[in-house]
């Protein structure tokens, strides 16, 4: 496999982008793995690069080795994981957890990844005394789609503020539920942030296994 490397998207922003760069094999001969912040200038490694949408973010993988097969293998294997856990914590995929929970205001026998980043939601929205609120996709969508108009609206606005609220979010042992204050349908979730960063750190747990 050639060296595979996809310039970002057109329009995103520098906060739209996640770099992940590695030495893979290289810190014994156990193959353990190290990561840095900076490219190494070692001119016999080998430098692997891959770039792929990842909810709603451009990730870049850049991976330097001595061994080109073990790089890819390893690029795969990442890949593999992190889009797995994307299908069921992305909004955009009308298939995923996250939209079926958003569509039918209910969930049976949710993922472990789901409750995992749903425990730790909850725990930083109690930590932040509500700041952080995974509930607030009614006022991004009404963002996105009227952001011009917004200032003219606020009681459209107040109406949605009433609705949200993590609080009104059930997780159990078998089931997550959205429990609308007002009318059903008016409530979703959003994982957008903290779900790119458990898909990363995911990643990187994988990476770090070769």
């Amino acid at each position: 496999m050639n060296d595979n490397s996809i310039n970002p998207r057109k329009g995103l922003t520098r906060r739209s982008f996640l770099h992940i760069a590695a030495l893979a094999g290289l810190a014994s001969t156990a193959g353990a793995t190290r990561f840095f912040s900076f490219s190494p200038d070692t001119p016999s490694l080998l430098t692997v690069r891959k770039s792929f949408p990842l909810m709603g973010t451009q990730l870049n993988l850049t991976v330097y080795s001595q061994d080109r097969d073990q790089a890819e293998a390893a690029i795969s294997a990442m890949i593999s994981r992190m889009q797995g856990i994307e299908g069921k914590l992305s909004r955009h995929q009308q298939e995923s957890e996250v939209a079926t929970l958003n569509r039918t205001g209910s969930l049976d026998q949710p993922s472990q990844e789901l409750r995992t980043v749903l425990e730790l939601a909850d725990t930083i929205h109690r930590q932040t005394a509500g700041a952080f609120d995974i509930t607030v996709l009614p006022l991004l969508t009404l963002y996105q789609q009227q952001k011009e108009q917004l200032r003219s609206q606020p009681a459209l606005i107040q109406s949605l503020v009433r609705n949200i609220g993590q609080e009104q979010l059930q997780l159990t042992s078998s089931q997550v539920r959205l429990d609308s204050k007002e009318t059903a349908g008016n409530l979703g979730i959003t994982l957008d942030g903290i779900g790119k960063g458990y898909i990363v750190d995911q990643g990187v747990a994988t990476l770090k296994s070769f």
